[in-house]
């Protein structure tokens, strides 16, 4: 699919320059505050910056679908590449975390396969939420409501 690492590496560099969206300026005239006819530049937007996505990588890079990108990035000669541009994705949901609503960076780090990381117990600490009890008066019966119970 891919000639060289070189190749796939100033591809994942063109999206990123894409995405950033193209303006051109140019000189128009314009009468200033005094009244008097100048030529002012005027920025003019030919295409909307966009936000980086991964399947907008994988669309420009040439692939058909995301399976299709997983069978190259498990097997192809250059997945390296491949990784570190879906990891530049990554780096950019990331920075979206800090803002007031990361919701949608949370679901899209999700989706690409990160996860709440839940620190494990160690086993000497979950043996303290084990409940014991002991039966020391085997003539008792069980209640059979809340009401029959005293403290």
């Amino acid at each position: 699919m891919f000639s060289s690492p070189d190749e796939i590496n100033h591809l994942i560099t063109q999206y990123f320059i894409h995405i950033q969206g193209s303006t051109r300026t140019l000189r128009r005239k314009a009468k200033g505050e005094d009244g008097i006819v100048k030529r002012c530049p005027v920025k003019i937007t030919e295409r909307e910056p966009e936000p980086p996505t991964a399947s907008g990588l994988l669309y420009f890079l040439g692939f058909n679908s995301k399976q299709q990108f997983e069978y190259y990035e498990a097997n192809g000669e250059f997945a390296d590449q491949l990784k570190r541009g879906i990891l530049r994705i990554i780096a950019e949901y990331e920075k979206k975390l800090h803002m007031p609503s990361s919701a949608g960076a949370i679901f899209m780090l999700k989706s690409l396969g990160w996860n709440n990381r839940v620190t494990e117990k160690a086993a000497e600490e979950e043996s303290d939420n084990v409940l014991q009890f002991e039966v020391r008066r085997p003539d008792l019966k069980p209640a059979s409501s809340e009401k029959e119970v005293v403290l």
